[in-house]
């Protein structure tokens, strides 16, 4: 198994990916505007995408995080940091999805994430 930590925070989770968000990610995933990351993507290339997140925890110990809008209790993007093989340093990513773009997600998301960087991530 792979220890991937929830955090907290009034309006958002941030937690482990979950095989139940494949019809989400699918749906975000599936856009035409997805073109500036490879995509659109079908069923089997967010199934690919689902892995990889939790491929790069486990040979990371951090990576993204999916993120649920406590409210509705939907995903409502993805966030965390990334670091390629071939890559300097670590980035810090994310997507939000349609229905809560504009809402500071993103943001609120960033700062929280930002946080546990500055005590687990190298």
């Amino acid at each position: 198994m792979i220890a991937i930590p929830s955090i907290e925070k009034n309006r958002l989770s941030l937690r482990a990916p979950l095989e139940s968000d494949l019809p989400t990610m699918d749906d975000y995933l599936s856009k035409d505007r997805m073109s500036f990351i490879g995509g659109p993507f079908d069923d089997v290339g967010t199934w690919r995408t689902f892995l990889a997140s939790l491929g790069h925890w486990h040979l990371r110990g951090f990576g993204f995080w999916h993120i649920e809008h406590r409210e509705s209790v939907k995903m409502a993007g993805a966030l965390g940091f990334l670091y390629h093989f071939d890559w300097p340093e670590p980035e810090l990513g994310w997507n939000v999805h349609h229905d809560f773009e504009g809402k500071g997600v993103a943001y609120n998301a960033a700062l929280a994430a930002r946080r546990y960087e500055e005590t687990h991530i190298n």
